[in-house]
């Protein structure tokens, strides 16, 4: 199998008023893709650490070495923290510029969030993550992340195409194997109201790659379940992941597909195209 992260030679260490402490001593491993590994270790042993430098969140005094790549792509050239530098985000003409196209929508005004409160949001929904998984899909497995879809689309040239952020196999309350289509979306502290929730067009969107994967792989619609991931910003910590299941069958798809098809017909027929 191809090796979809490589790790090696993974050293971390943190500037602190005592000198320098490591905290990850030249570590090396490898993750298959389809692949799900644990990794164990006594409190302290630098279990966090190793994952939060692979995905950038190390605390400002923390400095990862080595070499992560993530499909080929060096991971420690990807700092949080590095990014939102080099972009400017936290500076005061972006705050401004984001204020002012606010206002001109006719939107409430939004307090801006600035990247450390950004890394402690991803810190909490890290460290969260498993247990919910844990405690929402019995005996679960990673089937594939990030996986795309480029399906046709019946009477017509055009393609579907999209990408499922994760897919799962797990076990229902009476042990049959079921699989599960998920889209993680973030959201304030309190997640989605009612009405976002029943938003058609938002579970369109999720139902549309419960169909595809279900054709592209041959499965049973019936035994294919799918829904939203929240990852609430500002949540306490236990807290910060919800799932929001959404029900597709039949009637569900064909309506979805209606919705796909008009859309396609005011694209077709407009005069910009």
């Amino acid at each position: 199998m191809n090796n979809i992260l490589e790790v090696k030679n993974l050293n971390v260490k943190f500037d602190t008023t005592q000198g320098k402490i490591t905290a990850v001593n030249n570590i090396s491993f490898n993750i298959n893709k389809g692949e799900c590994i644990g990794v164990a270790g006594e409190s302290g042993s630098g279990k966090t650490q190793t994952f939060f430098s692979i995905t950038g969140i190390l605390s400002d005094n923390g400095k990862a070495s080595g070499e992560v790549k993530f499909n080929n792509l060096n991971l420690l050239e990807l700092n949080i923290r590095r990014i939102w530098d080099k972009n400017k985000f936290d500076s005061d003409q972006n705050i401004r510029i984001n204020e002012e196209f606010r206002k001109s929508q006719g939107w409430r005004p939004k307090k801006h969030d600035f990247v450390d409160t950004w890394v402690k949001w991803a810190k909490t929904s890290i460290n969260d993550v498993v247990q919910f998984l844990d405690e929402n899909f019995i005996d679960w497995e990673l089937v594939s992340a990030e996986e795309m879809l480029y399906e046709d689309l019946k009477n017509t040239d055009v393609k579907f195409k999209g990408f499922i952020d994760c897919v799962l196999k797990c076990k229902d309350k009476k042990g049959k194997e079921i699989i599960w289509v998920l889209d993680w979306k973030t959201s304030s502290a309190r997640g989605w109201d009612y009405r976002k929730k029943r938003d058609f067009l938002t579970q369109a969107q999720i139902g549309l790659y419960k169909k595809f994967w279900v054709l592209k792989n041959s499965k049973n619609l019936k035994n294919v379940k799918c829904g939203f991931v929240l990852l609430k910003k500002g949540a306490k910590p236990g807290k910060s992941c919800e799932l929001i299941p959404v029900s597709v069958g039949p009637k569900f798809i064909e309506k979805a597909d209606k919705l796909v098809n008009s859309m396609i017909n005011i694209v077709s027929s407009s005069k910009m195209f």
